[in-house]
């Protein structure tokens, strides 16, 4: 996160960073989040597929321009989501935003929802992902 300027830049992600909805494609495939230990967590494989099926990243090189220069002035530079898959939101962010290591580091990614949002989760992320949101929030 970026220091020394009081300004938060946030975006949302399903259909504002990306021309679809990631949580409900991923959701419907009875998918868990990237990285998880549960059997059919998200692949690079199934991101890859995801942005190619929706046309990706909407206005891409804008985006990236205009995170580069929050990053650079200083801004707190934040993306939310309301969705189980917070670390496919990261890895998104990581590799397909065209952004330096270093550059998407400083932007902080925040996911989850209320208990009640989603109950086609797989078993367990729904209760993983509440847990992290309430940590957010601070609830």
């Amino acid at each position: 996160m970026a220091k020394g300027n009081n300004t938060l830049l946030i975006f949302d992600f399903d259909n504002t960073i990306t021309n679809g909805h990631m949580h409900n494609t991923f959701s419907r495939l009875g998918k868990s989040d990237f990285n998880s230990a549960a059997e059919g967590a998200v692949t690079d494989h199934n991101i890859k597929d995801f942005l190619e099926n929706t046309d990706g990243i909407k206005n891409e090189e804008g985006l990236k321009s205009a995170l580069q220069s929050a990053l650079s002035s200083g801004m707190e530079v934040n993306i939310a989501s309301y969705t189980g898959y917070s670390d496919v939101v990261r890895r998104v962010v990581e590799n397909h935003l065209g952004l330096s290591k270093e550059q998407a580091g400083g932007i902080s990614v925040f996911g989850g929802f209320p208990g009640d949002y989603d109950n086609e989760l797989p078993k367990g992320l729904k209760e993983q992902k509440k847990s992290s949101w309430k940590k957010f929030t601070h609830l």
